[in-house]
Order: structure tokens, then sequence, then C-alpha cells
């Protein structure tokens, strides 16, 4: 009964044709890396959240943007692309990267919870 995020995700979306998915991936990409290189992190993370959907087996783009809240001080987002990582596969590199550097900040994680489990009773 239990199915992986990118399991599910995958199930609603529309396949593409393998030559098109890869045109837009490198679009996205490019797209990606030059907002990173003029430092506007709200286009960087919409081409990330672009990659991620449509190739939600591919984990490297989920960990690229948990990186991201990260160094932009997100840390409550970053802790929650880390939880998603690990129920996704236990055995990826890029969030065990930023569990001990979210732990430091266990504090904003607890309140950030805290405020998310009374938003949604």
């Amino acid at each position: 009964m239990s199915q992986s995020l990118a399991q599910t995700a995958s199930d609603s979306i529309p396949k593409f044709d393998p030559k098109v998915k890869s045109a837009l991936n490198m679009s996205d990409q490019m797209a990606y890396q030059a907002a990173l290189r003029y430092s506007d992190l709200q286009i960087a993370k919409i081409k990330l959240y672009d990659l991620m959907v449509r190739n939600p087996e591919d984990l490297r783009y989920m960990e690229a943007l948990g990186s991201l809240y990260f160094e932009a001080g997100q840390n409550a987002s970053a802790a929650l692309v880390a939880m998603d990582l690990l129920k996704i596969n236990d055995k990826t590199q890029g969030h065990w990267k930023l569990l001990p550097m979210l732990w430091s900040n266990w504090a904003l994680l607890i309140e950030h919870y805290l405020i998310m489990k009374v938003c949604t009773c």
C-alpha cells in the first residue's frame, strides 16, 4: 500500500516524448544555472520544481532544492525536503549532508512542525 513520492508523482504526469523531455530538461537546467549565477533563487527554485515534476525518479533535483533552501536559511523547508528524500530512499547521499546542519537548528524545526500540526487540524 505504501508508495514512494516518486511513484505517486509519476502516475499523474503525462509521458513526454524522450526527445521533448530531454530538450525541456536541458532548457530548465540552463535556466537553473543562470539563475544561480545571477543569485535569482526564486527562479532557481522554480526550475528545480519543474525538473522534479518532469523527472520524479531523479532525486538529484530534490537534493539540490534541499541544499538551496538550506543555503538560503530556509531550514524548515530544507528539513522537509530531507525527510521526503528519506521516505523515498534512505540510501541517497544528498539528504545525509543536510541533516547534521539542520539539527543545529532543531528549535526552528520543532517550531515549524508544531505550526504545521496546528494548521492541518
